[in-house]
């Protein structure tokens, strides 16, 4: 028995010195979540960015699609290693991650409407109004005061919302929301000629992993001073600019 206890408290030791190293148990690849959003293009982008410091770094990772609010949801709770991107408010509210400081992508808050397309300054000229928003798009969630909040569970639910008369405006993410629009079998809407916000995203991990996030950070410092951040996404982009 006290063979057994002792080869049992050598198991612990190593993956508690594992956890606390910042890699993962027994070589297995980090986890990593993201949106499972069919149209996705940013957090591809993203993607892209973070592969590469990974592989920089020697760390095998593993991108796995969620809904974005569950997504961020496991991540706090230690049941993925980490979040692709999210705003920088997000470490406000899920205090179980690590922000990496260097940003990573930058989301424009892009408005749609039926026609005829009404203008818009800024976010104010929203209050009163019936707004449909993705779920879980934090730096969405975050502007909605003021406004009749209608959740979508998708990008295209929010163009069904809108040409089915129950929402007035619908919020997105740019170049994603462009696409899903152009491919909507909904008739008669537009893209409002303003970008409401833009806002940097950065990556997140466990703080389990508060060694890793150091290393990550240096290398993604690098990566930006050479301009290989700006670079991948440029590419990433390119890719969906006819879509």
């Amino acid at each position: 028995m006290s063979t057994a206890r002792h080869a049992l408290g050598l198991v612990a030791l190593i993956i508690a010195m594992s956890w606390s190293s910042g890699a993962p148990a027994g070589d297995a690849p980090l986890r990593i979540g993201r949106n499972d959003s069919p149209m996705s293009l940013m957090t591809d982008a993203s993607v892209a960015v973070m592969q590469a410091a990974y592989d920089k770094l020697g760390v095998e990772v593993r991108f796995e699609r969620y809904p974005l609010r569950r997504s961020i949801t496991m991540a706090n709770a230690g049941q993925l290693d980490g979040d692709v991107m999210r705003i920088q408010e997000a470490a406000e509210q899920y205090t179980h991650l690590l922000r990496i400081d260097v940003p990573i992508n930058q989301l424009e808050i892009s408005a749609y409407a039926r026609e005829p397309c009404p203008s818009l300054g800024n976010w104010s000229d929203l209050h009163g109004k019936r707004v449909a928003y993705e779920r879980g798009v934090l730096a969405i969630e975050r502007r909605l005061e003021g406004v009749e909040a209608v959740p979508a569970q998708n990008q295209p639910d929010l163009f069904r919302m809108l040409g089915h008369g129950m929402a007035d405006i619908a919020l997105g993410t740019g170049q994603d929301t462009d696409v899903v629009l152009r491919r909507s079998p909904e008739k008669g809407l537009c893209r409002i000629d303003v970008v409401l916000e833009r806002v940097p995203l950065y990556h997140y991990l466990h703080e389990r992993h508060a060694e890793l996030a150091q290393r990550l950070k240096a290398q993604l410092q690098a990566m930006q001073k050479r301009g290989e951040i700006d670079a991948i996404i440029k590419r990433e982009r390119a890719k969906h600019a006819n879509d």
